[in-house]
């Protein structure tokens, strides 16, 4: 049964993430280094390893580390090899200097405490010309559970607390009616 289930539920995600969008906006990513920030149970790390190809690095970064233990047995099941978990915490990510293209958060930005800190401590870990994605929830007046729970951020505190913590804007992007896009590069 699980297994008839799970091919419907992926897909369903799969539409609903828009996916192939988000990656197209993301440019040529065979061989660059991508640090999934908020990777949950993987979807997009598995998109990203694929995109990267066997000579890049997916970093699944999370601070659950039962997330972290269902992606590295799906990647693995999958024949994934070039993916590596890391477990994190809000102040933390034990990542090499200079060691990622691009970190990409998807809905978890309203998460953290304290973003235009979090985010500035990234920038070491950032190539040159590294980039930051991330794509939230929009807060709107619509009365639903993603706005009544806090699950989003104003594109305006987005766009203050990346330009504040050293980010150059590159361009907003609508992924649909109720989700952005923001890509931003190190400064």
């Amino acid at each position: 049964m699980f297994k008839d289930i799970m091919p419907k539920m992926l897909n369903k995600k799969a539409e609903k993430s828009k996916w192939e969008n988000i990656l197209n906006n993301l440019g040529e990513l065979n061989g660059k280094t991508i640090g999934d920030i908020g990777s949950g149970g993987g979807f997009f790390t598995l998109k990203f390893s694929c995109a990267v190809g066997d000579s890049g690095t997916v970093y699944a970064i999370d601070n659950d580390k039962t997330k972290l233990e269902f992606v590295k047995k799906f990647i693995e099941s999958n024949g994934q090899s070039n993916v590596e978990t890391i477990l994190c915490n809000d102040h933390e990510i034990p990542l090499n200097q200079n060691s990622v293209n691009v970190f990409f958060s998807r809905n978890s930005f309203h998460h953290i405490s304290d973003p235009e800190k979090y985010f500035h401590n990234l920038k070491h870990f950032l190539k040159d010309k590294g980039r930051i994605v991330i794509i939230d929830y929009k807060k709107t007046k619509k009365i639903n559970f993603i706005n009544l729970f806090g699950h989003c951020s104003s594109e305006h505190s987005i766009l203050t607390a990346m330009g504040n913590a050293g980010y150059k804007h590159l361009g907003s992007y609508t992924i649909d009616e109720d989700q952005s896009l923001n890509l931003f590069e190190k400064d």
